[in-house]
């Protein structure tokens, strides 16, 4: 690491400890930049800078997270808490304006037609048989 990222480095870590602290202190950031005597315009600055970089590593963070993901984008993932009270093997498959769900030996197969309400009464109904 050279001396201009150490440098770097310090400012970020000083700069986010006063945004930490101003947000703690509850003060308008006028009246903490006036009573700590931080040039206000400063204060502006690094707080878009580190609210950028931050935006940056999440959204590098999700990009990661959705490329690596089983479970496609819109879906939630489904895991049941207790294998051995839940033996059953259960499986999604979408495909051709289709939704299939199989649980066990059951299977449901659906257009993306079919009304959400009923298929959500269907499905509570075999989760309390299952």
């Amino acid at each position: 690491m050279d001396s201009k990222e150490v440098v770097k480095a310090h400012q970020m870590s000083y700069w986010t400890q006063v945004l930490h602290e101003r947000t703690m202190s509850g003060e308008k950031i006028e009246d903490f930049c006036r009573n700590r005597g931080i040039n206000k315009h400063s204060y502006y600055y690094w707080q878009r800078k580190l609210r950028d970089i931050a935006c940056s590593q999440l959204a590098e963070q999700n990009a990661i997270r959705e490329s690596t993901d089983l479970v496609p984008r819109g879906f939630i993932e489904i895991q049941l808490t207790d294998p051995v009270q839940h033996p059953l093997r259960t499986s999604v498959a979408t495909g051709h304006g289709a939704v299939r769900v199989d649980i066990g030996a059951i299977r449901i197969t659906a257009n993306t037609g079919y009304p959400t309400e009923q298929l959500a009464e269907l499905l509570k109904s075999l989760a309390a048989i299952c």
